[in-house]
């Protein structure tokens, strides 16, 4: 499953995969922007078949909320 979410964020943000910590936060560590968060979670949606309310949108801060998210549903 992380290797699957970094994959996703390495992609999105141009990082390797390999310097995506599960404790990343995914603004103040990696860099990301509010349209590239909201991006990174839609793919998760699509490639999960998912819809992630804007609730729960605002709870993930971490690549490990990602991840317990996923494992949640």
């Amino acid at each position: 499953m992380f290797e699957e979410i970094k994959g996703i964020i390495a992609k999105q943000l141009r990082i390797k995969p390999e310097e995506i910590k599960n404790s990343d936060r995914l603004i103040e560590d990696l860099g990301a922007d509010s349209l590239e968060m909201a991006e990174v979670l839609m793919t998760i949606e699509d490639k999960h078949g998912i819809y992630i309310s804007d609730e729960d949108v605002l709870k993930i801060k971490t690549v490990q909320d990602i991840a317990d998210y996923l494992d949640n549903m």
